[in-house]
C-alpha cells in the first residue's frame, strides 16, 4: 500500500502474460472507494494468451484495459477486486482505529473548519469546474451535477457513468441538438463528467461515487484530512478520487509545530491552513487544466494566484 494517492497507471494492479509483457491494469473499481486508490501490485497470467477462445483479453491499442468479456478475464476482474478489497478493508480498520484518539479528534474537527473555508469558495466557483468529478453530498456540501450544487440527503447513492453496472447517463445535450463546437478551431471542449442511474434495462454503464446508503457514503465538496504520509513525502497531497486534500503529518515542518505547540496552538493552525490554502488552489488549476487541457499558462497560474488570495482573505477572521 502507498502511503499517498496513486493516479493513473502508478495505481491498481499491474497485470502481465508473461515476464516483461505488461497488458493490462486493472482495480475492478476498488480505487473508487476510500483508500482504493493507495493500492498497486502485481500478477502474472500467462493464460490470458494461451486460453483458446475467440474473444480478445484486451485490445491492441494498448489501452491497458482487460476486456470482462474474456473466459479469463471474467475470473481474473473479480479475484482482483476481491483481494484489493481485502486489503483495503483491513487498511480502513486501522485508520478508523487511529481516528478515535484525542488528538485525532482535535485535528478532524480542524480539518472540518478548513473544510468549510474551501467548500464556501468552492461553490462560489463552480460554474468554471462544470463537470468536475461527482461526489457524494449532504446539506450544504459543494458536490457536483453538471456544475450545479446538488441537494444532499442521506438516501442513496450519487451514480456517474462508468463500467461496472447497466444504467442510463446523462445526456449532456438534447439529442434534437447538435453538439457544440469549440470557438477556436482545433481546440477541444473541456471534459464534463456525466452522472447517470442505474437501471437493468439500460444501454450503458455506470458506478457508484462512495457506495451507498449512509455508512458509505462519502461527504460532498473538498475534504481535508490529518494524516501520516511519509517524512520524505510533500507536505500535503490532493487526492482526486475523493476530492480530499491530505496534510502530512510527517513532515517535518507539521510534525515539528505539532509537536512543540498542539493542535490548539495558533502556530499550527497557521501552518496548516497556508498548506490547505495552498493545496486547494493548486487543486483547482488542475480540475482547470483537466477539464480544459489547452488552457494558456498565464491564465492558470492567474486561476492559481486568485484562488489562494481569495481563500486567504476569506479565512482572515480566524486569525483575529
Amino acid at each position: 500500500m502507498s502511503p499517498i494517492p496513486l493516479l493513473g497507471p502508478d495505481g491498481g494492479v499491474s497485470i502481465t502474460a508473461g515476464a516483461g509483457n505488461l497488458v493490462a491494469i486493472e482495480t475492478a473499481g476498488i480505487d473508487r472507494k476510500e483508500l482504493g486508490n493507495f493500492l498497486f501490485g502485481e500478477i502474472d497470467v500467462p493464460s490470458l494468451e494461451a486460453f483458446n477462445s475467440p474473444i480478445e483479453p484486451y485490445d491492441t491499442t494498448r489501452s491497458l484495459v482487460l476486456n470482462p468479456q474474456h473466459p479469463v478475464c471474467a475470473v481474473l476482474i473479480p479475484f482482483i477486486g476481491s483481494r484489493l478489497e481485502e486489503v483495503r478493508l483491513k487498511q480502513a480498520r486501522k485508520l478508523n482505529e487511529a481516528r478515535k484518539t484525542e488528538q485525532a479528534r482535535r485535528l478532524a474537527s480542524e480539518a472540518d473548519r478548513i473544510a468549510e473555508i474551501l467548500n464556501k469558495d468552492f461553490r462560489n466557483v463552480m460554474s468554471k469546474l462544470e463537470g468536475i468529478r461527482a461526489v457524494a453530498a449532504h446539506s450544504g456540501s459543494a458536490g457536483a451535477r453538471f456544475g450545479a450544487a446538488s441537494n444532499g440527503n442521506d438516501e442513496g447513492g450519487v451514480w456517474v457513468e462508468g463500467i461496472t453496472q447497466p444504467g442510463d447517463v446523462e445526456k449532456v445535450f438534447a439529442a434534437r441538438e447538435p453538439e457544440p463546437k469549440s470557438p477556436v478551431p482545433g481546440k477541444k471542449l473541456p471534459n464534463i463528467a456525466r452522472a447517470g442511474a442505474p437501471n437493468p434495462a439500460g444501454n450503458e454503464a455506470v458506478d457508484p461515487v462512495g457506495g451507498s446508503g449512509k455508512r458509505n457514503r462519502l461527504r460532498g465538496g473538498f475534504r481535508v484530512e490529518y494524516r501520516h504520509l511519509g517524512e520524505s513525502e510533500d507536505r500535503s497531497k490532493y487526492d482526486r478520487t475523493t476530492l480530499t486534500i491530505l496534510i502530512n503529518l510527517d513532515h517535518p515542518a507539521v510534525r515539528n509545530a505539532l509537536k512543540s505547540s498542539g493542535v490548539e496552538d495558533w502556530s499550527f493552525k497557521r501552518l496548516t491552513y497556508e498548506i490547505a490554502f495552498t493545496e486547494y488552489s493548486v487543486a483547482l488549476g488542475y480540475e482547470m487544466a483537466e477539464r480544459d487541457p489547452e488552457i494558456p499558462a498565464d491564465d492558470l497560474l492567474y486561476e492559481v494566484r486568485s484562488t489562494l488570495n481569495r481563500v486567504a482573505a476569506s479565512a482572515a477572521a480566524l486569525y483575529a
